[in-house]
């Protein structure tokens, strides 16, 4: 089922929920007893039948993930400014956000206030870390004789094509023109895997540690002395695939794992092959269907609003 019907199922039941039991959105009632509905939620009617409602759920949850989107920019944007917290009006700002949103989807959401505001808070921590270790980075590419220019913060999802939710990311230039592309680390999703066409494919993961993933267009080319000092600097990858069953390729990295394969792998597989490499990732990619994931594991725990890339 898609997640749209999924959600207009959802809003229908919170609705009869409402209409007929008393019950709150998405909570029922005590056993034995009535709940009132909240006399200052007004009702909403869409005119149009079921197919106006699904498209008026829809644009509302678009509106709020742009809310959203723009004001993670924003902290972003103070972080890399060396500005700490967040002003009450920035995280008023989102919370009335939210407030609009749930008062449209009622049942449709299990996400709460205080999810979107923990969810603002640990983003002001990782956006710290990145820009952090992207600064220690550039003084070691520095070192090399090597441009890596921290050139400022954004959302680059259709450069690198990857589905990265509402975090901002921070955009790198180097030599001859090649930028790249920074994100705190979390589990991200794409569809423009090893895509066999001269199209846009997903950008490939240069680098990955416990603060940051780094980025490179499919393609690009930042001259052999960016690659010389990122060998020195990211460590070289060693062949595996004769370790690993199932698997066209396997390549471990300081970090991570990558793995090309047609099999498809359950969540706990994965954790458990990030285990017993000692890896903070792995890279699953498949050549078949082009899809691929960064599976970060359970112990990287994120506030619901950053792991669920918008499917509230």
């Amino acid at each position: 089922m898609s997640g749209m019907n999924t959600a207009v199922l959802r809003l229908i039941a919170a609705a009869l929920c409402l209409s007929i039991m008393g019950c709150s959105a998405g909570h029922p009632p005590e056993r034995g007893k009535m709940i009132r509905k909240p006399r200052n939620i007004p009702e909403q009617k869409i005119p149009g039948g079921p197919g106006a409602t699904a498209e008026y759920v829809t644009d509302c949850r678009r509106e709020f993930q742009t809310c959203l989107r723009e004001v993670f920019l924003e902290i972003a944007e103070r972080s890399l400014a060396e500005r700490r917290d967040i002003p009450p009006q920035v995280m008023d700002r989102a919370v009335a956000c939210y407030d609009r949103f749930s008062q449209v989807i009622k049942g449709g959401t299990n996400l709460r206030r205080i999810d979107v505001e923990e969810a603002l808070l640990e983003g002001e921590k990782r956006q710290r870390h990145l820009h952090h270790s992207l600064g220690q980075l550039a003084d070691r590419f520095s070192s090399h004789g090597v441009r890596f220019q921290i050139a400022g913060a954004g959302h680059f999802d259709n450069k690198i094509l990857w589905e990265n939710g509402v975090e901002a990311g921070c955009g790198i230039q180097t030599d001859h023109d090649v930028d790249l592309f920074a994100y705190p680390l979390m589990s991200l999703t794409t569809r423009e895997y090893m895509v066999p066409r001269a199209g846009p494919i997903a950008a490939e993961l240069v680098f990955l540690d416990a603060d940051m993933m780094l980025f490179s267009r499919h393609g690009e080319d930042p001259g052999e002395a960016f690659a010389s000092a990122a060998r020195e600097i990211f460590g070289d990858s060693r062949d595996i695939s004769d370790e690993i069953e199932g698997v066209h390729l396997a390549r471990l990295y300081d970090h991570h794992l990558e793995i090309i394969t047609m099999r498809q792998w359950s969540g706990s597989e994965l954790d458990s092959l990030r285990t017993a490499y000692g890896v903070l990732a792995v890279v699953r990619g498949d050549p078949h269907d082009f899809t691929a994931m960064i599976s970060v594991g359970p112990e990287v725990d994120l506030p619901v609003l950053l792991r669920e890339k918008g499917e509230w």
